[in-house]
């Protein structure tokens, strides 16, 4: 993205030069010319730089729905490792228990995400051991 944004630059500034040296051409005074260069530069300039600067951004903020492990919720409807379905931050998701059956209205954590299908144990308040993960999580 920053290798593109530089070559993107590079053009702008040789159309630039085109630019000077037409309007050069035409006598305009140097007063004028550098007002128009100035503007023109510092518009381009900004918005390559903020699409660089959205582009890391969403690069290093992958959005909420991929952030799913470790959020807790409510089996929707009975879940075992065949079907399922639960309701986590008020969205109802397809739901896949790791051990066993979980029964409807139980709390749930999420241990894994796979397309829209989320992989889920049964959870208990406090410190909890994740028998797929083997470690604590307070909350």
């Amino acid at each position: 993205m920053l290798i593109l944004a530089a070559i993107f630059f590079i053009i702008l500034l040789v159309i630039l030069a085109y630019l000077v040296l037409t309007l050069i051409s035409f006598g305009l005074p140097g007063f004028i010319l550098a007002i128009i260069l100035i503007a023109i530069i510092a518009t381009k300039a900004k918005a390559i730089f903020l699409l660089i600067y959205m582009g890391l951004e969403r690069i290093r903020k992958p959005s909420e729905y991929h952030r799913m492990e470790e959020k807790i919720g409510i089996a929707y409807t009975d879940i075992d490792e065949e079907n399922g379905w639960a309701q986590i931050n008020g969205e109802l998701w397809q739901a896949r228990s790791i051990h066993g059956k979980i029964p409807k209205g139980s709390q749930i954590i999420v241990v894994r995400k796979e397309d829209s299908i989320v992989f889920v144990e049964r959870y208990t308040r406090g410190f909890e051991i994740f028998e797929s993960k083997k470690r604590k999580i307070e909350f």
